[in-house]
């Protein structure tokens, strides 16, 4: 089926031709990784916010998003086990107990 309506797409690059190497996701970040990760992170919705402003609303195809009451359960079962990690990682000696105190 052709559709001639215009689409949006995100293209991203294969970094891999750059040398870019995923990390080892067991060792886990430091906390100067965490904090470049939230950098990004806010800079990604600063642009956001400025294309909203410069271009409207976006798409309708972006309102309902993936968690949907249908999904509740397959999401819960891997959140649920994520926290479990989550708890685990930040037992671990290079994080203060305020970290804890604040998630518990």
């Amino acid at each position: 089926m052709v559709n001639d309506e215009p689409m949006h797409c995100l293209v991203f690059e294969d970094l891999n031709s750059k040398g870019y190497q995923m990390m080892n996701r067991l060792l886990g970040f430091t906390i100067e990784q965490i904090e470049h990760v939230f950098v990004k992170l806010a800079r990604f919705h600063a642009v956001s916010a400025v294309y909203y402003e410069d271009n409207g609303p976006y798409d309708n195809i972006f309102a309902e998003g993936i968690y949907k009451d249908a999904l509740r359960e397959s999401f819960k079962s891997y959140y649920d086990q994520m926290y479990k990690k989550l708890l685990k990682t930040i037992q671990s000696p290079q994080f203060d107990q305020v970290y804890y105190d604040k998630i518990v």
